[in-house]
């Protein structure tokens, strides 16, 4: 292994802390675009009623 090997190594736990990071904001992005899916489905709906 060379040095560049084991900088690599060195930031893997930085690495998963960022890929934990990223796929909680996603969670929250598809949380947050739920709610204006709804929104665009309910007028239809109410004027179908």
């Amino acid at each position: 292994m060379d040095d560049k090997d084991l900088n690599l190594l060195k930031n893997i736990p930085y690495l998963m802390e960022k890929i934990k990071e990223l796929e909680n904001r996603i969670k929250q992005l598809e949380q947050a675009q739920q709610p204006q899916h709804y929104s665009l489905e309910t007028p239809n709906y109410l004027g179908e009623i």
